[in-house]
């Protein structure tokens, strides 16, 4: 059972600090960027775009994600620095690292609410019940739900962190799941939990000379369960703890 009050209150001095970073760095572009110049607004409104992308793309694909804050970063570093008529750009950094934080800000703080009302609230017209896991890795907590359809589906979408960036997200579904495979070389696990078939990919380290630790794998499950359909991805876990989720939710 997942402790409301004692997240809400966790998560305040996080959601205060990243209020006076935002205000520091709306000050340093105020003092230092070249506000005046279009190009620096070009700019900007390209950061704010990338932000919101960058943000977007984290529950999907950590390397689409990262590629797109390596990029945010460099090029307002390198193109002025290379490129006389672009130097006006260089501050638009500080426009990105300021929505990046808008946007993570504005996200924790509805996740808080959520939290504090309820975890998840579902509609009576809702086509199937949801089924939460129970049996939750240390430190982990619901950080943000999201319902989505599909013609005919419903898929229900809960998303778990840790204080250690480790995370994982359940999709259910009155439908087959599909999602964009991802490249990451992996192999398939067949396991029976509580008389259920869970197809697990876990991901395998292509140098071999600097592989990861299980825990810092990516996998992802697959079952069937009463006519729903389950989806988990996760990274920062051990298979360990994976299977006890799983079997958490099959009741």
């Amino acid at each position: 059972m997942l402790n409301h009050k004692k997240i809400f209150k966790s998560g305040n001095s996080i959601i205060l600090i990243y209020i006076i970073l935002i205000i520091a760095l709306i000050f340093l572009i105020g003092m230092y960027a070249d506000i005046k110049d279009y190009r620096f607004w070009l700019a900007a409104i390209i950061e704010i775009f990338l932000a919101i992308a960058w943000f977007t793309t984290r529950r999907y694909s950590y390397l689409v994600s990262n590629l797109i804050f390596l990029f945010s970063i460099i090029f307002p570093i390198i193109l002025p620095t290379n490129i006389n008529y672009l130097r006006p750009i260089g501050g638009s950094l500080l426009v990105f690292l300021a929505s990046a934080l808008g946007i993570t800000t504005y996200s924790k703080y509805n996740r808080k609410i959520k939290n504090r009302i309820n975890s998840v609230t579902l509609s009576r017209k809702f086509p199937f019940t949801a089924i939460f896991p129970a049996d939750l890795p240390s430190r982990f907590t619901l950080e943000d739900y999201h319902i989505s359809k599909k013609k005919l589906q419903s898929i229900l979408e809960l998303d778990y962190r840790s204080d250690n960036s480790a995370w994982f997200w359940i999709q259910e579904s009155n439908g087959v799941i599909t999602r964009n495979e991802n490249k990451l070389l992996k192999q398939k696990l067949e396991k029976i939990i509580k008389n259920t078939s869970v197809i697990i990919m876990q991901e395998i380290p292509q140098n071999i000379s600097t592989r990861k630790k299980e825990q810092s794998l990516y996998f992802e499950a697959d079952w069937n369960h009463r006519g729903i359909y389950f989806n988990l991805s996760c990274i920062g876990i051990p298979l360990e703890n994976i299977e006890k989720i799983i079997s958490s939710m099959i009741n």
